[in-house]
Parts: C-alpha cells; sequence; structure tokens
C-alpha cells in the first residue's frame, strides 16, 4: 500500500464517521497549520485579535464537517494541508473583515479593536518583504541537516515526497522540521516554550 492509498483510506474513515480516524488527521495536521497561521499573522493587531490554536480548531471544525458531508475528494496529503492552509487564510480575513466593520460601526455587537493588515492580498511591500526575510532568517538557524527537508517543505512539497528525498518516514520527517523550525523561531524569540 502507498503512502496515498493510505492517506486515502484515512480520510475514507474520518468521512464515514471514525473517531480514531479523524484524532490522526489532527495529530498530523495541527501543529504545522498552527505555525502556517501563526508565520501568516504577523501583524501585532492581528494576534492581538486573533489566536492561532482558535483559528485552527475552527478551520479543523469546518473541515471535518465537509469532509463527512462528502464536499471534499481528497486525494493526497499536500491537497489536505493546502486546502486547511487556505480555509486558516479566510478565517484570519473574514475575521479582519468583520473587526473593520464593527470599527466603521457595520457590526451591531460594536466590537472595539486597531485596524489590522494581513500578509498577502494588498498587503504593504514592506510587510510582505519583512514576512520573506523572517522566513530566510529562520532557514538559515536551522541546522544543516535538516535544511534541505526544510526547503522542501517551504516549496510546498508534501511529506511522503520529502522523505523520499531526505530519506525516513513521511511522520519522522514531518516530526524533524516541526522541531527544528520551532527551535529556530524559539531563538529568534518568535515563540515561547521549551528549548
Amino acid at each position: 500500500m502507498t503512502a496515498d492509498d493510505s492517506f486515502q483510506a484515512l480520510v475514507r474513515a474520518a468521512r464515514a464517521g471514525d473517531d480514531a480516524a479523524a484524532t490522526r488527521l489532527v495529530r498530523e495536521y495541527e501543529s504545522e497549520l498552527r505555525r502556517y497561521v501563526r508565520f501568516r499573522m504577523t501583524h501585532p493587531g492581528v494576534r492581538r485579535l486573533l489566536d492561532s490554536l482558535d483559528v485552527c480548531q475552527s478551520v479543523l471544525a469546518a473541515f471535518f464537517v465537509q469532509l463527512q458531508g462528502g464536499q471534499l475528494d481528497l486525494e493526497r496529503p499536500a491537497q489536505l494541508f493546502r486546502l486547511l492552509a487556505v480555509m486558516a487564510e479566510n478565517k484570519v480575513k473574514d475575521k479582519v473583515r468583520r473587526h473593520r466593520a464593527a470599527r466603521r460601526g457595520g457590526d451591531a455587537r460594536g466590537v472595539a479593536a486597531e485596524t489590522v493588515e494581513l500578509i498577502g492580498g494588498a498587503a504593504d511591500p514592506a510587510d510582505t518583504a519583512a514576512g520573506r526575510e523572517l522566513v530566510v532568517v529562520l532557514r538559515d538557524r536551522v541546522p544543516e541537516e535538516e535544511r534541505g527537508a526544510v526547503d522542501r517543505w517551504l516549496a510546498g512539497d508534501g511529506w511522503a515526497e520529502i522523505a523520499a528525498a531526505v530519506g525516513g518516514t513521511p511522520d519522522g520527517v514531518r516530526k524533524r522540521v516541526t522541531r527544528a523550525i520551532d527551535r529556530a523561531a524559539r531563538e529568534l524569540g518568535l515563540i515561547e516554550g521549551p528549548s
């Protein structure tokens, strides 16, 4: 059975309501999705308005509703992560739009907080450049032995593809890349937690 076949079987089981399959999907994608959301929410105003864990939980809940409703046809792990990433970006953008509407008096809830901008879309070129520089700095802090896997991940390759190129299992490579990026982010003071 290939990695894609195994992934498809896992998705079918989660679609059928198998709690163990759903838990495994969450375990495999939540930390990567949360990291993606944290790196996309670079503006301090966005971070004050949203929490990456809340965004991830909301995205995963919406994903499982759509999956069990038969609205999704996923064949590869990379497709799932791209879908979750787009859903997360849309959730963040929607929350920011609602917040801006509230500030203009267009929302009955009357929530008040700072106006925020997102990287992406019509972002300030300086913010976009700063985001790219941050990725370069993070990448340079990753140990040399993990840099090839990180580069492939940044290019959008799936874990099975990365594992085939650098050696190891997809899950093992995912864990190594996750740890390397988290360690580099902690060294730069971007996230807190144990070293």
